[in-house]
């Protein structure tokens, strides 16, 4: 049976290593108890372009410094599970009609297979719809939510994060994962700490893109609340940074659906790569993750931090 296992993984790697796309083969052999480590890579050149058609040949992951063999590949179009997370509090009043609009005109640009979930954020978390490839529920959902109450983005991100990871379970199928964050003012309600936030982050392989209208830092600022409105900027964006995503902050809400549109289309340039690792020792540690690319346009290759490397028993705990 041993020998039988490491010709399988065998055969995988060397397929890897070929750069052939294996999107459903692969993932099969590590639903056996053996961690597989999943990325979602975004690869831009110096202009910011994405760069297509890469193999998986120029890719090399690190993990705390020590190359690691690919044991997955995939460059293909994978579907998307999409998770809007709106700022439906009363800050948001006289621009939510504009963000609704700009949700909508996102989830338009989804395809078969793809499939959406909606959070609010306000005084009280909860999941106004869980993933559903059905985008005209989707849609009414969002016309339906009303902007009332206070601001919790620091428990609307955990909650969220924690109901995903359950739906996903422990062995998931290759999708491409993103939650997108749209906010104007500081946390005000959340009983939940940033520090937690940023555990559960590391723990899920779901990218996050932050939007974080200026015009809510800048009544901060009116309010003397400037130390504040710059630790919330600072604090989202390590939480976008350390997922492999990214923070906007437009000025306006006019702004959004350009926003939008910019996050729709990396969704559909980005790569799915996954290794395991050469300790597969299950130690709890937080282990750092880098991915170089080598090819003469692409200069930046952007993922999550790491991970926690827990027994496989265990993940998602």
């Amino acid at each position: 049976m041993r020998s039988q296992l490491r010709i399988i993984l065998l055969a995988v790697a060397l397929a890897a290593a070929l750069g052939i796309v294996r999107s459903t083969g692969a993932l099969a052999q590590f639903k056996s108890g053996i961690q597989m480590v999943p990325l979602t890579v975004t690869v831009t050149d110096q202009a910011g372009r994405y760069v297509p058609g890469l193999g998986a040949t120029a890719f090399t992951v690190f993990e705390d410094g020590r190359r690691q063999s690919l044991s997955y590949f995939a460059a293909v179009d994978a579907p998307i599970d999409l998770a809007l997370l709106l700022d439906n509090s009363s800050s948001m009043r006289s621009d939510f009609r504009l963000a609704q609009d700009a949700a909508c005109g996102l989830t338009r640009e989804l395809k078969a297979g793809d499939r959406v979930a909606l959070s609010g954020i306000t005084s009280r978390t909860f999941a106004t719809q869980m993933l559903t490839p059905d985008l005209g529920r989707v849609d009414q959902a969002i016309r339906s939510m009303e902007a009332s109450g206070e601001t919790a983005i620091y428990e609307g991100v955990y909650v969220l994060l924690r109901q995903l990871q359950r739906e996903y379970g422990a062995a998931p199928e290759p999708r491409r994962r993103a939650i997108v964050l749209l906010s104007d003012g500081l946390d005000n309600a959340s009983h939940v700490e940033f520090e937690h936030v940023l555990d559960s982050v590391r723990r899920a392989d779901i990218v996050i893109y932050v939007i974080l209208l200026d015009r809510g830092l800048k009544d901060a600022m009116d309010r003397e609340e400037g130390s504040e409105a710059l630790k919330a900027r600072f604090s989202l964006g390590v939480l976008a940074r350390d997922s492999g995503g990214r923070l906007f902050t437009p000025h306006a809400a006019s702004e959004l659906p350009g926003i939008y549109e910019t996050i729709s289309r990396e969704l559909r340039n980005q790569y799915l790569l996954g290794y395991t690792p050469e300790r597969p020792d299950g130690d709890g540690a937080f282990r750092r993750i880098s991915v170089s690319v080598q090819h003469p346009e692409a200069v930046r290759a952007r993922t999550r931090a790491g991970y926690y490397a827990v027994p496989s028993g265990r993940r998602g705990h």
